[in-house]
C-alpha cells in the first residue's frame, strides 16, 4: 500500500495554506488511488495522484479558487516508476486467481491466462500513455481538464465515474479486513462470534477506521506506504514457495493444512476443462484486470513530475515511466495468478489469501502486512470519494463545505460501505464488478474518446497531419471505445451472474 505526500501554498489574498496528501492504498497489496486532502473549507478537484519523497508543487484552478505555487525539481524516472508500481498493485492482484477460477480449474489454463492478462496490460499501459502525451500536448492537468476541453458537457460523468471506482474500492478494503482479521482472530484460538467477519469489520470500523477518516491531515499515515511495499513482496514470495514445495502443505491428496480448510477452500482440479476458457465466464478475468492495472487519472501528475515543461524530453521519461512500471506491475500480477491458481484451482478465493490455513505462518505474516495497509489506505480511498461527492454538489456554485457538512458525507460513506461490506462476502465479486463497469470507463473508453476528438480537432486546423501513425491510432481507439463499452455491460453483468447465478452460464 502507498501513500504520497505534497504540500500545496496559496499565496493570494484569501486563504492560502492547504496541507494536501494523496494516496490510495493497494493491497500487496491493495489498489490505490489518490486525491487532494486540504486543510481548509476548499473542495479540490479529485481523483488526483501525487508522488510520496517528491515533493511536486502544482497549480491547480477550478471554477472556484486558485493554488498559485512554486515548481520545484523534478523527480527521476527510477523513482517516479516505483511511485507508479505503488499506485497500481493492489487488491486486484490478489483476485486474479479468482479470476481465472470462474471459468476454469485446469492447471493449464495459467498459460493463455497470463497472456491475455499481459494483453490488457498493454492495452492499459498505451492509454495512459496518451493521456499522458495529451496533458503534455495541452498543459492539462487531469483527466476532468482534457474532458472539459475537448468533449465540453458531461464532465461530470469523469468525476461520477472516479466517485463510484473509489466506492468500490473502499468496499473491497472493509470486505478484505473482515476476512484478513477473521482469519487472525482463529489463528490466536478466539472462537464463536468473535471470528465472524461481521464482528471484525464492525470492530475495525468502529476502532481504526473511522476515527482515522476524521483525521484532519492524513499526513500521518504516510508510513504504511513502505507496508505496502513490504507486504507485497512478502505476499509474493509465501506465495512461491507454498506452490513450489515438493511436499507442500496444500497438495493434495495429503497436504498438512489441508485438514484445516473448509470444503470449499481446498484445492480443485480436473472438474472444468480448457475450453471453459472460452466461455463468457472468462469475462471475470477481464474486468479484475482494469482494477489491477488502474491508475489512468493520475496519468497527468506522474507527468508533471517528471518536469514542469512540456517537450521531448519530458515525455521521452514518460514513455520509460510506462514502458517499466507496467511491466513491473504485470509481474506481480502474473506471479499472484500462476502461483495462487496453481495452489487451490477452481476454489481460488476472491482474496486468495483468505484459501490459506489460519495455523500458517507465513500466511499470518501477510494478512497482518494486509491488515496494516487496508486500514492505513482506507481514508484516503474516504477522502477522494467526499471530494468527488462535494465536487459534484458544488460545480459552478463556489460555496464553502464547512467542517460539519465534510463530517456528515464522511459519516455517510462509512456507514454505507461498513453497511455493504456486512451483507457482501467475496471481495472479488467487487473488484470485478467495479473494473468492469467503472474501470472500463476511465481506462479504455474515457482516453479513446478525448484522443479522437482532440486529433479530429487538430486535423481539421491543420495543427496535425493524417499519417499512417495518428490513422492506426484512431483506428485503435476506435476500437478501444468498443471494447470498453462491451466490457463496461456484458462484463458486468457476466460477473454478477458468475456469482449469483452460474447456470446461466452452463
Amino acid at each position: 500500500s502507498t501513500t504520497h505526500r505534497n504540500t500545496f501554498e496559496d499565496c493570494g489574498v484569501r486563504r492560502r495554506r492547504a496541507q494536501a496528501v494523496v494516496a490510495l492504498l493497494d493491497l500487496c497489496a491493495v489498489h490505490e488511488s489518490r486525491a487532494f486532502v486540504p486543510s481548509s473549507n476548499v473542495v479540490s478537484t479529485p481523483g488526483r495522484q501525487l508522488l510520496f519523497n517528491s515533493p511536486m508543487r502544482i497549480a491547480q484552478r477550478t471554477k472556484r479558487f486558485t493554488f498559485s505555487v512554486e515548481k520545484e525539481e523534478p523527480q527521476g524516472v527510477g523513482a517516479a516508476t516505483f511511485s507508479l508500481i505503488k499506485a497500481i498493485v493492489g487488491s486486484g492482484a490478489l483476485a486474479m486467481p479468482a479470476g481465472l477460477a470462474a471459468s476454469t480449474d485446469a492447471p493449464k489454463a495459467v498459460i493463455p491466462a497470463s497472456l491475455f492478462v499481459m494483453f490488457m496490460g498493454c492495452l492499459s499501459a498505451y492509454t495512459f500513455y496518451i493521456l499522458g502525451r495529451m496533458c503534455d500536448q495541452d498543459n492539462a492537468e487531469s483527466l476532468t481538464d482534457l474532458w472539459k476541453k475537448y468533449i465540453g458537457k458531461g464532465s461530470g460523468l469523469v468525476t461520477m465515474s472516479i466517485l463510484f471506482f473509489t466506492l468500490g474500492a473502499a468496499l473491497t478494503y472493509s470486505i478484505c479486513l473482515g476476512d484478513t482479521f477473521s482469519s487472525l482472530a482463529q489463528t490466536v484460538g478466539l472462537t464463536g462470534w468473535m471470528t465472524w467477519r461481521q464482528t471484525s469489520i464492525l470492530a475495525v470500523t468502529i476502532t481504526a477506521l473511522w476515527p482515522l477518516c476524521n483525521l484532519k491531515n492524513l499526513a500521518a499515515l504516510a508510513p504504511f506506504s513502505i507496508v505496502g511495499v513490504v507486504g507485497t513482496l512478502v505476499t509474493c514470495l509465501f506465495m512461491i514457495i507454498r506452490c513450489v514445495q515438493p511436499s507442500g502443505p496444500y497438495r493434495l491428496p495429503s497436504g498438512t493444512f489441508l485438514s484445516t480448510l473448509a470444503p470449499t477452500m481446498l484445492p480443485e482440479f480436473g472438474t472444468r476443462g480448457m475450453g471453459n476458457l472460452l466461455s463468457p465466464s472468462a469475462l471475470v478475468l477481464a474486468s479484475m484486470c482494469n482494477c489491477a492495472f488502474m491508475s489512468h487519472y493520475s496519468a497527468a501528475d506522474f507527468l508533471q513530475v517528471l518536469g514542469h515543461n512540456s517537450g521531448s524530453s519530458r515525455l521521452s521519461k514518460y514513455k520509460k515511466l510506462v514502458l517499466f512500471g507496467f511491466s513491473s506491475v504485470f509481474a506481480i500480477n502474473a506471479v499472484t495468478l500462476i502461483f495462487g491458481f496453481l495452489t487451490f484451482g477452481g476454489n481460488s478465493s476472491g482474496i486468495v489469501l483468505n484459501n490459506y490455513s489460519t495455523l500458517d505462518f507465513g500466511a499470518t505474516l501477510s494478512r497482518l502486512f494486509i491488515a496494516l495497509s487496508v486500514i492505513g489506505g482506507f481514508p484516503f480511498l474516504i477522502n477522494a470519494s467526499r471530494q468527488t461527492f462535494f465536487e459534484l454538489q458544488n460545480d459552478n456554485s463556489g460555496k464553502k463545505i464547512s467542517k460539519e457538512s465534510k463530517r456528515k458525507v464522511t459519516r455517510g460513506l462509512v456507514s454505507l460501505i461498513t453497511g455493504l461490506s456486512l451483507a457482501l462476502e467475496d471481495a472479488g465479486v467487487v473488484v470485478s464488478f467495479n473494473g468492469a463497469v467503472m474501470g472500463s470507463a476511465i481506462i479504455f473508453i474515457f482516453p479513446a474518446l478525448l484522443f479522437l476528438k482532440s486529433t479530429k480537432e487538430k486535423l481539421a486546423s491543420g495543427a496535425l497531419e493524417l499519417t499512417k501513425k495518428v490513422k492506426l491510432e484512431r483506428n485503435m481507439c476506435r476500437f478501444l471505445v468498443g471494447f470498453g463499452a462491451m466490457g463496461s455491460v456484458v462484463g458486468g453483468a457476466i460477473t454478477i451472474m458468475s456469482k449469483y447465478f452460474p447456470h446461466l452460464l452452463r
